[in-house]
């Protein structure tokens, strides 16, 4: 007789994430690109640049995820704000930058190398950095008048915890962070 799988209670799995955090200024900033947006915008404390999503996860892998966080070779790096985009399809406007600083690529390329096919089964996608500024947003006319920097040295497992009222953002959680050695 084979033995039947159970599925892991629900109360087990997380729904997660990897990304980088921006400062207080940064937020600042960003929150400042949301204004001429039509769409649901990104609440402030749920600005972030996702490395890699992680999807839903047994709570048993928690500690192995933030111990593999740990061990990362992470050094504080700018990227330049300096350019608008949208994800037409997944009608996104979201901002970035030019040019992909080669730290930014590394921590991206350290990370997916670890965590698949231990924790992702995900085929290799482009990396796209971006931050979400609204979603089922309409493309925005607004240029970006003036690029900045944004000094990355926040490294953070997170949670999305979903809402189960209409419309309503999900909440971030950070589960666990770690600090950039500095340049």
């Amino acid at each position: 007789m084979q033995e039947k799988h159970q599925k892991p209670d629900s109360t087990d799995m997380h729904r997660l994430f990897v990304a980088l955090l921006p400062d207080t200024r940064t937020i600042r900033r960003l929150t400042a690109l949301q204004a001429g947006i039509k769409g649901r915008k990104t609440p402030p404390e749920n600005l972030h640049l996702t490395l890699m999503f992680l999807g839903n996860q047994d709570s048993t892998n928690i500690p192995k995820l933030k111990a593999f966080i740990e061990t990362l070779d992470f050094k504080a790096f700018d990227l330049c704000i300096d350019r608008r985009g949208f994800f037409s399809r997944l009608k996104i406007n979201w901002v970035g930058a030019s040019e992909t600083p080669p730290l930014l690529v590394k921590l991206h390329e350290d990370i997916w190398h670890h965590l698949v096919p231990r924790y992702v089964d995900e085929r290799k996608r482009p990396f796209r950095p971006h931050i979400t500024l609204a979603r089922n947003a309409l493309p925005s006319e607004a240029p970006l008048s003036e690029p900045f920097i944004w000094h990355i040295d926040r490294l953070a497992l997170m949670e999305s915890l979903i809402s189960r009222e209409y419309g309503k953002s999900a909440v971030y959680q950070i589960l666990y962070e770690k600090r950039a050695d500095s340049y």
